[in-house]
């Protein structure tokens, strides 16, 4: 009797543990925006793969490559065997040539410190790829940045592929099928809460941080009036400041904007306060308007698909811009990415040459490249005001009805290792795992 009974929870707990294929999961991503926003990142994600990754602790991995080692200058990536895009054509090793060489011309992040390491990329038939650098460096750790991923074509080497208006799963990915069949992929209005708590039937997986820039023009607005809106929009509960991100030698509060006192904030802000946030600080509305309110600044927060222009343009006053990039190689390269991913030259021309001197910095010792650094805010400080407010901590939620996969080091969830959960009274229909500041 005891045998039977030992033979049925062993039973139970196989039909409980094992994969549980099919299912279709609705993710909401917002559309459009930069191609570096956190949206499109999780997109890519989804049908392309990276040459590298990095889990949660840190650890290199790779469904890609099967080893990899450094000789006399010279990296070796080995191919892992049979390695087949969606429609069942090999991925070659020239083919992530091809990807690490476009990867090193593009401004993604990551892409200025490995271009500048990198001095060739070539092959060695049937099965590797390798890469001669200028001088020693971790080279599998540079290639793990989230953005550099294999592409050729229409071919696809993530874990779904496009098909109509949703993605399914590619029964070729170089990690094993995923456990979903369909992931569906809808856009949230613009007035889509994305919510500070999650819901019954939700639960947090995973969160990705990003860091919140403010600027304010000097053309419209005088030193004393930048310093008022700053001290305005620092005064919100941020649970991290972004202090700590600047240079030891330069923070918020050692430049010449004078401190302002919270009861002359009113004052100095004479007209009305117009600011312009990106639909992505939608969940931010409510609480600028609450703070305007309660120091009885009157304050209209307007969503905007480019906050800098209304600025420049004269339309707002403020605006808050999110540093979308989830990876950096360094402090100096996010700088430049800031300048280039929203244009700033356009507006300011003279921040071509900082631009310049930040992607020089690189190959600087560290404390030069700090003093390029701060020597870089201060400039852009006297003539506009655009630093680091705070670091933001985006939360991502999953429905209940679905079992979490793990995430990696950047917060991205492993799509292809969610499934259904056994105990949930699954019945096809969609769920979603959605985000939340």
């Amino acid at each position: 009797m005891r045998k039977i009974a030992f033979f049925f929870l062993v039973l139970s707990i196989f039909a409980y543990t094992r994969p549980r294929y099919g299912g279709r999961l609705r993710l909401e991503l917002i559309s459009g925006g930069s191609k570096l926003s956190w949206d499109s990142l999780l997109y890519e994600s989804l049908i392309y793969s990276n040459l590298l990754i990095l889990d949660r602790k840190g650890n290199l991995k790779s469904y890609i490559f099967s080893n990899w080692y450094e000789e006399k200058g010279e990296w070796h990536f080995k191919l892992r065997e049979d390695l087949l895009y969606n429609d069942s054509t090999p991925i070659l090793p020239q083919d992530i040539a091809n990807s690490i060489v476009e990867f090193l011309k593009s401004d993604y992040p990551g892409s200025l410190s490995l271009s500048r390491c990198i001095s060739s990329v070539g092959v060695r038939p049937p099965d590797e790829v390798v890469i001669k650098t200028e001088e020693s460096v971790n080279l599998p750790l540079l290639l793990s940045t989230p953005y550099l991923f294999l592409k050729k074509n229409e071919n696809f080497s993530g874990p779904f592929v496009p098909r109509g208006d949703s993605l399914i799963a590619n029964p070729f990915f170089p990690a094993g099928r995923p456990f979903l069949d369909e992931v569906r992929i809808v856009s949230p209005p613009e007035e889509f809460d994305l919510g500070k708590t999650q819901g019954i039937d939700k639960k947090s997986i995973s969160s990705r941080s990003y860091i919140i820039y403010l600027l304010v023009s000097n053309k419209y607005w005088k030193k004393m009036s930048r310093r008022a809106i700053f001290t305005f929009i620092s005064s919100f509960p941020w649970e991290k400041k972004a202090d700590s991100y600047l240079p030891p030698s330069l923070s918020q509060f050692s430049l010449d904007f004078p401190v302002v006192r919270r009861s002359r904030i009113r004052t100095l802000i004479r007209k009305k306060l117009i600011i312009s946030i990106p639909p992505l600080f939608s969940p931010l509305l409510q609480q600028l308007e609450s703070t305007a309110e309660i120091q009885r600044i009157r304050a209209e927060i307007d969503l905007s698909e480019v906050p800098l222009e209304d600025v420049m343009e004269g339309k707002s006053n403020a605006a808050l811009l999110p540093s979308q990039a989830v990876f950096t190689g360094s402090e100096a390269e996010e700088l430049a990415g800031m300048i280039t991913r929203f244009s700033l030259p356009h507006f300011f021309p003279y921040l071509s040459k900082i631009r310049e001197k930040l992607v020089n910095s690189l190959s600087e010792e560290e404390e030069q490249r700090a003093r390029i650094i701060s020597s870089a805010y201060e400039r852009i400080a006297s003539k506009e005001f655009l630093f680091p407010i705070a670091i933001i901590k985006e939360k991502i939620y999953l429905n209940q009805d679905f079992v979490d996969g793990g995430s990696d080091f950047y917060g991205r969830p492993y799509f292809w290792m969610i499934r259904r959960n056994s105990t949930s009274f699954y019945d096809g229909k969609s769920s979603s795992p959605s985000q939340g500041i």
